[in-house]
């Protein structure tokens, strides 16, 4: 398992777009999510004419965490034909609004172990590749009255140090604030990547970030959600009764395994979970209350 990962920043939307979700089977289908802030009048959507899955956001969390983990990354591509190239294919339409993003050169071993996957292999680089090749065919609009930035989730090139990876102008924005003069406010979550490693198949791995940018962090009183609902955030397509049984019931095991992650706090009851997270303590603290 690998160990030492970053939390990553999320819009929060798009978090809960269900952009990416399992199948039974990946088939053909294109994929088209949305979802809407009342609060806000924000709306966010994906198209992508491939499913994205699990696997996918893997590397999608890699990718922010690539960019955002480099000291020498700044608000602007590096003015060179290589950086001309990848600012194009992320297809921002309209540069004015967007204004600068965020672009890094990654090893393909360090990309894998943002992913959560030690050590890589030949397979894997080329799973890698073709996981970046979705996610830069998937096209990321955002409405937010008057500003509207549409763009790939991301671009990326092969180059000799590894790949060179460039973010969306808004994904930028969400991942690393800290690097734009404006200081616009958008609802975030935060993903541990450490703790995503930790959860062993798909369906947790989903449910996690899904739940991640839906529950904030200490809330005053925990959410509550049918389980039944939450199958619909992590598979795209429908089974029969017995089958969706059968979900249900893997959904009920992940919720247990997410519970025993720190700061998360689960409660299952009948059809039901109760969601909360708090802040973990310092393990140094944690070590001596357990004492």
């Amino acid at each position: 398992m690998a160990s030492n990962l970053p939390q990553v920043r999320v819009d929060a939307l798009l978090g809960v777009t269900d952009t990416f979700r399992d199948w039974s089977t990946r088939g053909t289908l294109a994929g088209y999510t949305a979802a809407n802030d009342p609060a806000s009048s924000a709306r966010i959507s994906v198209e992508c004419p491939h499913p994205l899955a699990s696997f996918d956001q893997s590397m999608y969390f890699a990718a922010i965490a690539a960019v955002t983990s480099d000291p020498a990354v700044t608000s602007r591509f590096v003015p060179d034909p290589q950086d001309v190239a990848l600012w194009d294919a992320l297809r921002v339409s309209d540069p004015d609004l967007s204004g600068p993003s965020l672009a890094t050169t990654c090893s393909w071993s360090a990309l894998a172990h943002f992913a959560g996957m030690q050590p890589p292999g030949g397979k894997t680089y080329l799973l890698m590749a073709d996981a970046l090749s979705r996610l830069s065919s998937a096209s990321c609009t955002v409405i937010r009255p008057p500003v509207t930035w549409s763009g790939r989730l991301l671009a990326w090139a092969r180059v000799s140090k590894g790949v060179r990876i460039g973010l969306h102008p808004h994904a930028a924005r969400i991942a690393l604030p800290s690097a734009f003069p404006e200081r616009l406010v958008w609802r975030y979550g935060v993903v541990s990547l450490e703790e995503r490693a930790r959860l062993g198949n798909p369906a947790s791995r989903l449910l996690h970030s899904w739940l991640s940018c839906y529950v904030k962090r200490n809330e005053p009183r925990p959410r509550s959600l049918k389980i039944d609902t939450l199958a619909r955030h992590v598979w795209a397509d429908t089974l029969d009764h017995r089958g969706h049984a059968k979900r249900l019931v893997r959904l009920k095991r992940a919720l247990a395994g997410i519970g025993l992650l720190p700061g998360w706090l689960i409660v299952i009851r009948d059809e039901h979970v109760h969601v909360q997270r708090v802040t973990p303590l310092p393990p140094a603290v944690a070590a001596r209350i357990a004492a």
